[in-house]
């Protein structure tokens, strides 16, 4: 990826960038990261060796190569045999690459590729149906550890082939983990037809440059070779061999570190709409380091409303464009910042190699802005809470024991809203309007609004919350970000973190139109998603935050109408 690709422009900030450099060089931050000095970074006596280990992902662009030319020899055997036609199941980070990548994809019925990273029935019902089961490889990538989705999804789709008939069907999964992990053994016990090893000890976040390499491989016949010739090019580049001014990690901490010292909370990606799900891999690594108690950065991701006045005092801006592009929207916005002092990086990708390169040029630099502000940029301690509550339900669910039913404060208009603790005590519970109301007027200046939706990403559903989201960031003039569960309990736990206490939260939630049985489990896919959505919901409750859940019931449109009317009431009441 060409240097040039990148351009700062820091605006207000140019002397807190200048400081940032100066910290960086003095420190020498670049040569000990590159000897994996662990000193860089606030540690205790037992976190040495963590963050060692995670260190380890400066060498993965010299591990490429053994396998991408793994995954070409594999696919080529899988097409032969009959499968062409892709399921990547995930959770962690490969769904984002994959997302991210999937724009650039020229997919027809005969090279099919659904991304599975949802246990909502609905959602995987869909995707069944979609796929053609007999010419179908299944892929799972899970870095590491146990996690119930992927264990309940084997189970699902190894069934459904031995009913279609298909005569090997173990000879449909392959897998991508660490050695160790249960994923590894699953795949062992049932002898999928290939199992690719991740490196152990590193975050799956930092394990990007695998992800993409495999998919860029696997779904966009890029040659290994020039996979690897561009991830070596940039981590060249990043390294301290390179001269400062030319050095795009290096800008770039000093940019990211710079804005967080200003006191700018958030980083807000705009982009094309080609790039817009590849925002959500870099939203995923700046949260999990960056957004911590007290100068940090918390990510803005997605379709983010192009009206940014309001986030112009705020926020530290990045503008991802592709070469060929034409987006006046976005070159008016910049020439706008340009004149006005907001701050911004501009990065335009020619082609999709490029987010490969620069992943690990964002990957490198969050992790040299972590240093300057004292964050252990590996740190997931205080991701685990919704996840551990929503296990906890399930272990006890039983038909006698239903540990996933709750009664709403309110019931009206196929609406259901949920409120406990301290909101419970602080809002109305007169009427829906006033509830909501009540809610929106506990926002601060300082504030955020986080809008969780648990409901299948149907093209109706994403255009409903989209323009609400616009709408509430519009009139209540406060970043309001938007996530889809149940894998936000992953991209987005840093929004748990007790450091961000002056965020609030509305979760959206719906029973699935259908369920679907997990072979052998007590409970189905439906009591599954619920489960993760009350974790979600009460995590935030025993982290103290302002939270209210609505349960939409009834007929989906129908609800979410009276949904948007309720909300267009309430802020009303705001105002």
């Amino acid at each position: 990826m060409p240097i040039r690709a990148q351009s700062i422009v820091a605006g207000c900030l140019q002397t807190a960038f200048h400081r940032g450099l100066e910290y960086f060089l003095e420190n020498r931050v670049l040569e000990r990261l590159w000897t994996k000095d662990t000193t860089l970074w606030p540690e205790e006596e037992f976190e040495q060796s963590h963050i060692l280990s995670n260190l380890g992902w400066l060498d993965l662009p010299a591990t490429l190569e053994p396998l991408l030319k793994g995954i070409r020899q594999e696919e080529s055997a899988a097409t032969a045999d009959g499968l062409d036609c892709r399921a990547l199941i995930a959770f962690e980070s490969a769904n984002l690459a994959a997302r991210a990548l999937l724009p650039f994809v020229q997919s027809g019925n005969d090279h099919q590729i659904v991304i599975l990273d949802n246990t909502c029935p609905t959602t995987i019902y869909r995707a069944e149906k979609q796929l053609n089961l007999e010419r179908t490889l299944f892929i799972f990538a899970s870095k590491a550890g146990y996690r119930l989705e992927d264990h309940a999804l084997f189970l699902y789709f190894r069934e459904k082939l031995q009913a279609a008939g298909v005569p090997h069907p173990l000879q449909h999964f392959v897998a991508q983990t660490e050695p160790g992990s249960y994923l590894a053994s699953l795949s062992r016990g049932y002898k999928f037809r290939a199992v690719f090893a991740d490196p152990p000890g590193i975050l799956a976040t930092f394990t990007s440059l695998r992800h993409l390499g495999a998919l860029l491989v696997s779904r966009l016949a890029n040659e290994p070779e020039g996979i690897v010739a561009a991830a070596k090019e940039m981590h060249h580049a990043c390294s301290p061999g390179t001269i400062p001014a030319e050095n795009p990690a290096l800008q770039l901490a000093a940019f990211l570190s710079g804005a967080a010292v200003a006191k700018r909370q958030y980083v807000a990606f705009l982009a094309t709409p080609s790039l817009v799900p590849y925002t959500y891999c870099l939203s995923q690594l700046i949260g999990g380091s960056l957004a911590k108690e007290g100068p940090g950065l918390i990510p803005i991701d997605g379709e983010v409303p192009r009206d940014t006045h309001a986030l112009e005092e705020k926020a530290v801006f990045a503008v991802l464009t592709r070469a060929g592009d034409t987006n006046p929207e976005l070159s008016d916005m910049m020439s706008r910042f340009r004149v006005s002092g907001v701050p911004f990086v501009h990065v335009q990708i020619v082609e999709p190699l490029d987010l490969l390169p620069l992943t690990f040029c964002w990957e490198v630099a969050t992790v040299m802005a972590c240093a300057r502000l004292g964050f252990d940029p590996f740190d997931e301690s205080e991701a685990r809470l919704p996840r551990a509550i929503a296990m906890e339900y399930l272990n006890k669910y039983s038909p006698a024991n239903d540990t996933l039913s709750r009664r709403p404060r309110l019931d009206d208009r196929g609406l259901q809203l949920y409120a406990e603790g301290k909101t419970r005590r602080e809002i109305s519970t007169l009427n829906l309007e006033e509830s909501l109301g009540s809610f929106l007027q506990l926002l601060q200046p300082e504030s955020f609004l986080a809008v969780l939706v648990f409901l299948p990403q149907t093209l109706r559903v994403l255009a409903a919350f989209q323009a609400m989201r616009t709408k509430l960031a519009e009139k209540l003039t406060i970043p309001v970000l938007l996530a889809y569960g149940p894998h936000s309990l992953h991209h987005y736990s840093h929004l748990h973190r007790k450091g961000l206490s002056h965020g609030q939260f509305l979760v959206i939630t719906a029973e699935p139109a259908i369920d679907l049985a997990i072979p052998g489990a007590a409970y189905t896919f439906g009591q599954l998603h619920r489960a993760l959505a009350l974790g979600e919901f009460e995590g935030l409750v025993e982290s103290d935050r302002f939270v209210v859940r609505i349960q939409l019931t009834g007929e989906i449109p129908v609800a979410l109408e009276n949904l948007g009317h309720v909300v267009d009431q309430a802020l009303a009441r705001k105002q």
